[in-house]
């Protein structure tokens, strides 16, 4: 278990809830609250452990949330990219806008 592997070594770890991670929205609130609850002051390293599905797509790399609302899966040529992905730029914007000082 990843969290337990950091926390032996003596990191702070913080899960997503997992309602959290079913909407693209919600996943970029919970990276947007934890990085500006946990990473101010004198944290330099944050590290993003993502276990779901990914596309790479016009030079980036989009998370894909990986628990559906409902019983029917989205198909891969029905997922709109920037509307039902996160993209990792965009997570690694909110924890260097939290602390522009973090190595992530």
């Amino acid at each position: 278990d990843v969290e337990k592997v950091f926390t032996d070594i003596g990191a702070q770890c913080y899960l997503v809830p997992p309602d959290s991670i079913s909407d693209p929205r919600n996943l970029k609130k919970a990276v947007d609250n934890w990085a500006n609850k946990r990473l101010k002051g004198k944290i330099k390293t944050a590290f993003i452990f993502w276990a779901g599905h990914s596309i790479a797509a016009k030079g980036e790399t989009h998370l894909i949330p990986n628990f559906c609302k409902d019983a029917t899966p989205q198909k891969l040529q029905d997922l709109r990219l920037f509307e039902d992905t996160v993209s990792l730029t965009s997570l690694v914007a909110a924890v260097r806008a939290a602390n522009k000082d973090v190595t992530v």
